[in-house]
Order: structure tokens, then C-alpha cells, then sequence
């Protein structure tokens, strides 16, 4: 089981809030959208964020109390099993975003 920690960063005008996120056990995309949202009653967006990515491929899928939807089909199955290395997540509420941060391959460190 996934465990995260929420460490508030900045709170928002809109009683949302900003959070880093820390966790003890390393685990891939894969497994945090099947061990981790799967068992979270929010909704929210999922994104991937390093420096090989292009900024329209952020979005990686949409997700809605145990659903979820592809949303860029080429780079959900890119990252699916590469780890996590870092979470910032934000929202309030029944609503959360995540960032999830995985390290490049080496094909693409070559290019940056």
C-alpha cells in the first residue's frame, strides 16, 4: 500500500492548498494509479512533469473516484512503469492534482 504525506506549501484564496508530497517506498506511475487513486474518493488530473516533456503532453489522464480516463494514450504508455521520483500535488476539497515526476530514459536525458 501507498503511503503519502501532504505537506502543505501554500494555501490558496479559494480554500485550496499547494502540497509537496513525501512517501517512504518507491513505486511506479502504474502502481500509484492502481494502489493509490483507485482507493481515493477525489477527482482530479494527473500529470507528468520533467524536463524531457513538452507542455501540451502534461496531462496525462483524468480520474474520478476509482475511474479514470487516458487522456494522451502515447504518453500513458511511456511512463506506466517508470518510478516516481517526486509528487506536488494541489486542490481542496473532493478535487486533487497531481504532478507525478519520473526520470527520463536515457535516450531522452541525451536530447535535453
Amino acid at each position: 500500500m501507498i503511503n503519502l504525506k501532504f505537506h502543505k506549501t501554500r494555501e490558496n484564496g479559494d480554500a485550496t492548498a499547494e502540497y509537496d508530497v513525501s512517501f517512504d517506498d518507491s513505486f511506479t506511475v502504474a502502481q500509484f494509479i492502481k494502489d493509490y487513486l483507485n482507493n481515493q474518493n477525489e477527482w482530479g488530473y494527473v500529470s507528468i512533469n520533467g524536463p524531457f516533456w513538452v507542455p501540451d503532453a502534461k496531462i496525462l489522464f483524468k480520474f474520478n473516484r476509482g475511474t479514470w480516463d487516458k487522456i494522451n494514450g502515447d504518453l500513458f504508455a511511456s511512463v506506466w512503469n517508470k518510478p516516481v521520483t517526486k509528487i506536488h500535488a494541489s486542490g481542496g476539497w473532493s478535487r486533487m492534482d497531481y504532478e507525478l515526476y519520473v526520470e527520463p530514459s536515457d535516450k531522452e536525458e541525451t536530447n535535453v
